[in-house]
């Protein structure tokens, strides 16, 4: 039951003042009560659009901190991210009345966190889609997460069930839903299921075939096309109902059949008829229209076989009943793509359990690895490349910047190392004033122990006992997070 705080009559601006003083009491009593708190959450719920902007002012650093915790973000993800959340969290929490009963201010922004888990749920997946080339025509940034979109929900239902259909061989269906759905290699495949696949080149051939019985179906012929076009529910609907209207008619002009054009496109294709095809403007305009379509079709199978990202949360937050929860277990033993997003919801419920352990009194300048900051990512270049010298040197480049790091083991210590870098310009000249602040994150541990650097005068920066492991580095400028995603120290190198 809600407290009385008198905060239905109360002027705003004590209210928030008083939430401030809750939630600082929050560290020394551990009251999970913030009555306020709660009322200015109320009135928002009510309409009251000057306490909505009050709460985007106290807990924002808090969803901005969440969203950033598992991965750096530049800043334009973290508000698209964070704007996505808010969304998310607004439309939701309406359905949720029962939150706004008690004061309980930890399960309101545990469903806010949910709603932050989410919506860095789909830039996962935007950013795994851009890793892996995959057009990019599903993945332009909506206004919202993909998954309160009932057009998206359609199109990976009726996509789903169309290769339900299609596909009854075992063999196919395993490389539809990993090689053509998930990206991974052939070799990858043959060993996580080494009882069907006795060699790597079955499964390039399974491959070859199946993209040209699939791209013969008109049910997904449609379904790629509306996707591209940005189709509408009722659209889609349309395609799946009416698979055949409305067909384009293939270009004659080219002397070879459609099959052997797409041999050539997979590599199937004999040295003789790949001349010819070559040899033929019309054939080679063909093929590009085919290359296009197959771009598209495989578009739509991307991550087709995959749970939702709200499914994954479910499955993390343990709140699937036991015979779902197992079949996304099984998924998940598999599935890079997946595990990564779990992964993710973990280390940003560890984010959460820090926030709540404080007080949820995070406060706006409080550090990230990216905060305001674009986010710069430096790309590694061989030692050899770059004429640097030592077994333990690693190099990396930006537009603008050249970046040299050495690693070395102090006498005596067997599992600390020191890590040692400089930052120079492009013609070479140390940059001695650019540094802010140096930052490093254990990667390979369950929750990721960061670590900040030492900024010498002379512009070279080093971190001291770096326990063995993988880290993401992050040098921070005024405007910039120049981020080196991986690095591993110690025995691995």
């Amino acid at each position: 039951m809600a407290t009385e705080s008198g905060g239905k009559h109360a002027p705003l601006q004590k209210l928030v003042e008083q939430c401030r003083q809750e939630r600082v009491r929050f560290l020394s009593t551990q009251n999970p009560e913030s009555p306020s708190c709660m009322d200015i959450f109320r009135r928002a719920f009510d309409g009251d659009q000057d306490a909505w902007t009050e709460l985007a002012t106290i807990f924002d650093p808090n969803v901005r901190f969440w969203v950033s915790f598992c991965q750096p973000l530049g800043k334009d993800e973290v508000d698209i991210a964070v704007n996505w959340a808010w969304a998310d969290f607004w439309s939701g929490f309406r359905s949720l009345p029962e939150l706004l009963r008690a004061d309980n201010l930890a399960r309101v922004l545990k469903y806010l966190q949910t709603c932050a888990k989410r919506a860095r749920g789909q830039m996962i997946r935007r950013e795994q889609r851009h890793s892996r080339n995959i057009p990019l025509d599903l993945a332009r940034l909506p206004p919202r997460p993909d998954s309160t979109d009932p057009a998206e929900r359609l199109l990976s239902v009726a996509v789903r069930e169309r290769l339900g259909e299609l596909l009854t061989d075992l063999r196919e269906q395993l490389v539809c839903q990993w090689v053509l759905g998930q990206q991974i290699k052939p070799h990858e495949l043959r060993s996580m299921f080494p009882e069907h696949f006795q060699e790597v080149q079955e499964i390039y051939a399974i491959r070859h075939n199946l993209i040209k019985r699939l791209r013969r179906d008109a049910t997904l012929q449609d379904l790629a096309a509306s996707a591209q076009n940005g189709a509408s529910e009722e659209s889609l609907m349309m395609s799946v109902l009416n698979p055949d209207e409305d067909r384009n008619q293939t270009d004659m002009s080219c002397e070879f059949p459609t099959d052997l054009l797409l041999d050539y496109l997979g590599g199937f294709a004999n040295a003789e008829v790949c001349a010819a095809i070559e040899q033929s403007p019309a054939c080679m305009d063909q093929v590009r229209q085919l290359e296009r379509e197959t771009e598209a079709l495989l578009t739509i199978l991307y991550r087709a076989h995959c749970p939702t990202s709200e499914q994954l949360i479910a499955y993390q937050q343990k709140q699937l009943p036991s015979a779902e929860a197992l079949v996304l277990y099984r998924h998940l033993t598999h599935c890079p793509l997946c595990q990564e997003e779990v992964h993710a919801f973990e280390l940003m419920d560890a984010a959460f359990e820090e926030d709540r352990r404080s007080g949820f009194t995070r406060h706006p300048l409080t550090p990230l690895f990216s905060g305001v900051r674009s986010l710069i990512e430096a790309i590694f270049r061989s030692a050899h490349e770059m004429q640097v010298l030592g077994s333990n040197t690693q190099c990396y480049h930006t537009p603008q910047v050249l970046i040299t790091l050495y690693t070395e083991q102090p006498p005596g210590q067997m599992r600390t190392w020191e890590l040692w870098g400089e930052v120079r310009t492009i013609d070479g000249v140390l940059a001695t004033d650019l540094l802010q602040e140096v930052l490093v994150q254990q990667l390979d541990e369950p929750v990721p122990t960061r670590y900040q650097g030492h900024i010498e005068a002379s512009g070279a920066f080093v971190f001291e006992d770096l326990p063995t492991g993988t880290y993401r580095l992050s040098l921070l400028t005024s405007d910039e997070e120049i981020t080196i995603r991986h690095i591993v120290i110690g025995d691995e190198q």
